[in-house]
C-alpha cells in the first residue's frame, strides 16, 4: 500500500483474519487506524514501525488473547487507544505507557481480564491521567445519579466489580473455554484423572474406616465374651460358697 498521503484508514468490519507485517510501511502520514470488528488474533511487532504520527488506533472486537507491547514502541504521538471487545488474558498497561507517553483514552470495556489485574490497571492508567472508557466510542453511560457522562469516563466514576472483570474462577473457566480444543480436552482428562484419584482415595478411606469399625466391633465382642465368663465364673464362685457354707451350718 503506497499512499504516502493518507492521514486515515478505515479497514473495519472486513473479517480480516492477519496483516502484512510490511502493509503500513508506504503510509507514514496515518493518523488514525479502524480496524475493529475483524478477526484478528496476532499482530507482527513490526507492523506499526513506521507510523510515528498515529493518533488513533482502534483495534476493538477481534480476537487479542494478548497484545505484545512491542507493537507500541514507535507509537509515542497516539491519543486514543481501544481494545475492548477482545478475549484478553494479559495486558502490560505500564509498558504500553511507557511507549504511547502521550496517551489521554483509552477503552477496555468487554475483556476478560482477572479483578485484580483490572483494578492494577485502572489505577496505573489513573495514576498516569489517561480516561478510561467501559462503553463504545459512540455511546454515552449514566452516572449513579443519572446525569449523562461524557464517552471519556473518568476512572473516578466506574464501578469495578463482576460485570467488567473476572473473579479467579471465573477467568480460569474463561481461559480454558478460549482454549485450542486439544488443550481443553487434556484439562478435562486431567480433571476425570484428578476426580477418579480423589475417588479412590476416598473409597479407600471408607474401607479403611470399615475394617476399622470390623475391628473395634471384634475387640467389643472380645470384652463382652471374656466379661461373660468371668460374670459365669464369679455367679459359679458364689454359688458355690454358698453351697459350702450350707453344708457346714448343716453338720454344725
Amino acid at each position: 500500500m503506497n499512499c504516502n498521503e493518507l492521514e486515515s484508514l478505515d479497514l473495519s468490519y472486513n473479517q480480516i483474519k492477519e496483516l502484512p507485517h510490511d502493509i503500513f510501511q508506504f503510509t507514514s502520514q496515518l493518523k488514525a487506524i479502524n480496524l475493529a470488528g475483524n478477526q484478528l488474533s496476532e499482530l507482527d511487532v513490526n507492523i506499526f514501525n513506521n507510523l510515528s504520527s498515529l493518533q488513533v488506533l482502534d483495534l476493538s472486537k477481534n480476537n487479542f488473547r494478548k497484545l505484545s507491547t512491542e507493537i507500541f514502541k514507535n507509537l509515542n504521538q497516539l491519543l486514543h487507544l481501544s481494545i475492548s471487545g477482545n478475549p484478553l488474558m494479559e495486558f502490560d498497561v505500564e509498558k504500553i505507557l511507557r511507549y504511547t507517553t502521550n496517551l489521554k483514552e483509552i477503552n477496555i470495556a468487554e475483556t476478560f481480564l482477572p479483578c485484580q489485574r483490572l483494578e492494577k490497571i485502572l489505577n496505573v492508567l489513573k495514576n498516569a491521567n489517561v480516561s478510561i472508557q467501559f462503553t463504545n466510542m459512540s455511546q454515552q453511560i449514566e452516572s449513579n445519579e443519572g446525569n449523562a457522562m461524557s464517552k471519556s469516563n473518568n476512572y473516578d466514576f466506574i464501578n469495578v466489580n463482576d460485570s467488567i472483570c473476572l473473579n479467579d474462577e471465573q477467568f480460569e473457566y474463561q481461559k480454558l473455554l478460549m482454549a485450542p480444543i486439544e488443550e481443553q480436552t487434556l484439562k478435562l482428562l486431567k480433571d476425570f484423572r484428578t476426580f477418579n484419584r480423589n475417588q479412590e482415595r476416598i473409597i479407600n478411606r471408607l474401607l479403611e474406616l470399615e475394617n476399622n469399625f470390623k475391628f473395634l466391633e471384634q475387640g467389643l465382642l472380645k470384652i463382652m465374651t471374656e466379661m461373660r465368663e468371668e460374670m459365669n465364673q464369679l455367679k459359679i464362685s458364689i454359688e458355690n460358697s454358698e453351697k459350702s457354707k450350707s453344708t457346714n451350718n448343716e453338720n454344725k
